[in-house]
């Protein structure tokens, strides 16, 4: 097989490639599956675009060696390359779009205070537990690391602590009206209620400044 009828061959499949991952790019939206089972197609594409072979083929065409009714979209100097380069942009899409809702659902862990009083209750635990002491910083940290960006931190940080507060008023209701009403248990819960809403706001407190030396580094670089 000579060297033209090699390129042609070559130029022929690339330009399937090509032209199969424009509508595929375009159609994204709906139909995201393909777009990621095309990838080792891209990938051929990318390989043959980075290859010696590009070179001769691009160098064939220059000199008017290829046939003239042959489709070279492939070969235009910026053709693959902006191709390559959206195909990057929507992997980069896909992965923040993914980040996000992790970071979505992570936030819900927040709201485990609502429930942690009943938890530790049906345990026959003490109110003011050390785990659940370790619960709320614990919570308090992974919002610190995971967080964007302030705005981010201070919704998951006030999730907590509302959480926390709106935890322990539902758990006080609940005791007085259903468990005991001893005429103490709004005053204890209160109290308690006190004791883990200023451990929650110290957290929060922490992580406010974490999070603004963090940006600053961020913004440094």
């Amino acid at each position: 097989m000579d060297k033209i009828t090699e390129a042609i061959q070559r130029v022929t499949g690339m330009e399937g490639i090509y032209d199969r991952a424009l509508k595929i790019m375009d159609n994204v939206e709906n139909d995201q599956e393909e777009f990621l089972n095309y990838q080792a197609e891209l990938m051929k594409l990318a390989d043959y675009y980075s290859s010696p072979d590009w070179k001769d083929d691009f160098a064939l065409d220059e000199e008017g060696k290829l046939p003239q009714d042959l489709k070279r979209g492939v070969l235009s100097e910026d053709g693959v390359y902006n191709l390559l380069e959206r195909n990057k942009e929507l992997l980069d899409q896909r992965r923040k779009s993914g980040s996000n809702i992790g970071m979505k659902y992570l936030k819900l862990l927040n709201l485990i205070p609502l429930i942690m009083f009943f938890i530790i209750d049906k345990l026959r635990g003490t109110l003011i537990s050390r785990y659940l002491l370790i619960i709320i910083v614990a919570l308090g940290v992974v919002n610190m690391f995971l967080a964007k960006g302030m705005k981010d931190y201070l919704i998951s940080s006030l999730m907590l602590v509302a959480s926390t507060v709106v935890g322990m008023i539902i758990y006080t209701y609940f005791y007085y009206y259903f468990v005991s009403a001893n005429p103490d248990a709004p005053i204890v819960g209160a109290a308690i209620m006190m004791v883990y809403g200023f451990i929650a706001f110290a957290v929060a407190a922490v992580g406010t400044v974490v999070v603004v030396i963090k940006d600053r580094k961020n913004k440094e670089r």
